[in-house]
């Protein structure tokens, strides 16, 4: 069973391209993308890692770890990393788990049942999944993908900048949400609460509704000010 939204990573040593760590001394105070494969050299495997490699400086700006898991021992792991190299023209320089006998895969709940006896050796495979894990170490967003889909890491970004905001702020993000548009009050803060909140001092507007409810409260990204505010403040 995967791990339930809210649920505390377990702290699985891991032993990795980059050397052995515990999870939680590799996630310290950030948040963490952990994505799995179901064994090296796979073509969807290859693409993933080669996209993720390219867009590893979109996660290090939004202060998020990468670290992946596959399958195999460390050496086919080095030679993978070599392929993905001459596939997608990018250097995999996150740590990929090396778990071979599927221990830290069974232990970070990303083994399926009807993955059972999937490989030549008689092991289950992993599912292709992705978690975002908070820097309180729990998983924020779970997903998993039929073994024949490749992850959409575009997604993923947009998924952890909507998640960011909403940890920093009471508030919630709408329908095909992209970093810097309005958000959503939390229907948790009431309405006097939030005209006096300083982070929502650019604007506030109330949806008239035939309802004649307040519960539609829009306000812009107050993410996308403090951002603004940092540059002005570096370039003075």
């Amino acid at each position: 069973m995967a791990y339930l939204l809210g649920e505390k990573v377990e702290d699985v040593m891991c032993n990795t391209t980059k050397g052995v760590t515990g999870l939680y001394d590799y996630i310290g105070d950030s948040w963490c993308c952990l994505f799995s494969h179901p064994g090296d050299y796979t073509p969807v495997g290859t693409t993933e890692l080669g996209e993720m490699a390219r867009l590893a400086p979109q996660f290090d700006s939004r202060g998020t770890k990468v670290i992946a898991l596959s399958c195999d021992h460390l050496a086919n792991h080095q030679g993978w990393i070599q392929d993905v190299k001459a596939a997608t023209g990018f250097d995999v320089n996150f740590p990929i788990i090396a778990d071979p006998g599927r221990d830290t895969a069974a232990q970070l709940k990303m083994i399926k049942m009807e993955h059972r006896g999937a490989d030549t050796r008689g092991l289950p495979r992993t599912v292709r999944a992705v978690l975002i894990i908070g820097p309180d170490k729990k998983v924020k967003a779970s997903m998993q993908y039929p073994l024949s889909v490749g992850v959409n890491f575009f997604e993923i970004l947009r998924l952890l900048d909507a998640l960011q905001v909403s940890s920093a702020e009471s508030v919630h993000t709408p329908v095909n949400w992209v970093k810097s548009q309005d958000v959503i009050v939390s229907p948790d803060m009431p309405t006097d609460a939030a005209l006096e909140k300083p982070t929502f001092q650019q604007g506030l507007r109330i949806i008239d509704l035939p309802s004649r409810k307040e519960y539609l409260r829009i306000t812009p990204d107050p993410t996308t000010a403090a951002d603004e505010e940092e540059e002005a403040a570096a370039e003075a």
